[in-house]
Formats: structure tokens, C-alpha cells, sequence
């Protein structure tokens, strides 16, 4: 599995190494032209949009694996010093890796047939500990949930009323809430961390909301699966154009 890791890794940066020297030599061939004419045409700069976008899916496509690769040399390192140490944190990854990728489901808590009895608690009091389910959070009255949580998706969405990031992103960011034209593959950094643009759009959008109001999505693996990016985006563009802010 290993292998196959760095296999894959050492291929995307070739066929990136191989484009890059492409692009290089094609713009080279286009400054070497007589004054006035070094500039590309329409066929030109439409073959060098497409070398670049290839660029950026490879960058994409690469990421899970460079990631994967970074801890693997990252086990090795601990495991050169305490062998018993990398295995737990390797095993704890996992488990970690395994949480994220699985659907999250509330449950209600099991009742217990019997329950003992503690001086402390009345039995009316212990009778509703035992039945009452936790409470779902709502979304809050910016958003439809019917209309932005995508039908086809079979994870509920879970949210919190504790952000994931801190707030004066949102003055740093601010630029990024006005972009009604952010799609699935734009990223940001955010306390130093590549971060998905649309899952940090809807995030700090809710700073701009009532403390009473702000509901965050932490779950930033599942954002592109559970939301439907186009109501999401219309959704906070009218809240920023019914109240005018800029």
C-alpha cells in the first residue's frame, strides 16, 4: 500500500514537472517573437489555460496521496524511537480516518430496565433523564434546510454553536463572503491551514448572524456531500444584499 502511495505521488509530480516545462517553453516561444507580436492568440492562450487547469487537477488529485505519504514518513520517524508509540498513533489515525469518512447518526440513549436508586435523584427526575432525547439543532431562518441540504445525500447534517475557526477571520476573509462565484475546488487558508473555500464561506457568514442564530458546520470532508452549493451561495447573497452589506 506504501509503495503504491509513493508510486502514485512520484507519478502526479512528473506529469506536473513534464506540463510545467511545457508552459515554459511555450511562453519562451512566444517572448522570442519581433516587438508587437509577442503576445499569444486565441488558439495560444486557450492551449495554455488548459496546460494550467491540468496543472490545478493534478494538484487535487495529488493531495490525499502526498498527505497519506507525510504520515507514513511520519510513523517511520516515531517508530525509529519508540516503536510501541507510532503503533498507537498510527491505530489512533485510523480510527480518526475511519470516524470521518462514516455518516453521523444521533441515536437516543438505551433505557436501562433497571435503574438503581440514588438518594440524590427523585424518580421523576431519573425517569426523564432516561427518555428524553438529546435535541437536534436547527438551522438557523437565513436558510431553507429543505432547499439547501441535497435530497441525494443520505448524511444529516450536524451543527454547532461553536465556530471552527476564529472570528476576526471574517474581517481577514471578508473578500471571500462577497464572492457569490466560489465553487467546490477553491481553497483558503485559514490560521495557516488549506482550507475549502465553500465550507469556510458558510462558516463565517454566520458571524455576520446573532450570537442566537450562528450555526457552524465543522465537518469539512462532508460539506460538498451533504450541501447544495448553488442555494447555499443564493442564500447568502441575498442576506448580504437585503442588508446592503458590502
Amino acid at each position: 500500500m506504501e509503495q503504491a502511495i509513493n508510486n502514485n505521488t512520484g507519478t502526479f509530480e512528473l506529469i506536473a514537472l513534464n506540463i510545467c516545462t511545457q508552459l515554459l517553453a511555450f511562453q519562451e516561444s512566444i517572448t522570442k517573437r519581433e516587438s508587437g507580436a509577442q503576445f499569444p492568440t486565441m488558439q495560444e492562450t486557450g492551449m495554455l489555460v488548459k496546460l494550467i487547469n491540468c496543472l490545478d487537477k493534478l494538484r487535487k488529485l495529488a493531495a490525499p496521496f502526498k498527505a497519506a505519504n507525510t504520515f507514513n514518513q511520519f510513523f517511520k520517524f516515531l517508530a525509529a524511537d519508540d516503536k510501541e508509540l507510532a503503533a498507537q498513533v498510527k491505530a489512533r489515525y485510523k480510527v480518526f480516518m475511519e470516524q470521518s469518512e462514516a455518516p453521523t447518526i444521533a441515536t437516543e440513549p438505551e433505557t436501562p430496565e433497571t435503574v438503581p436508586q440514588q438518594p440524590t435523584a427523585s424518580p421523576a427526575s431519573t425517569n426523564q433523564q432516561n427518555t428524553t432525547p438529546p435535541q437536534r439543532l436547527e438551522m438557523n431562518r437565513v436558510f431553507e434546510e429543505d432547499m439547501i441540504v441535497l435530497r441525494s445525500s443520505k448524511i444529516q447534517p450536524v451543527y454547532s454553536t461553536e465556530p471552527p475557526f476564529r472570528e476576526d477571520n471574517l474581517e481577514k476573509h471578508k473578500s471571500l463572503l462577497l464572492d457569490a462565484t466560489v465553487d467546490w475546488h477553491h481553497t483558503v487558508r485559514i490560521d495557516g491551514h488549506i482550507r475549502n473555500a465553500c465550507w469556510a464561506r458558510f462558516n463565517l457568514f454566520q458571524f455576520l448572524l446573532p450570537p442566537c442564530d450562528r450555526r457552524f458546520f465543522h465537518q469539512e470532508i462532508n460539506f460538498m456531500k451533504i450541501f447544495n452549493l448553488g442555494q447555499v451561495n443564493q442564500a447568502i447573497t441575498k442576506f448580504l444584499l437585503d442588508n446592503r452589506i458590502k
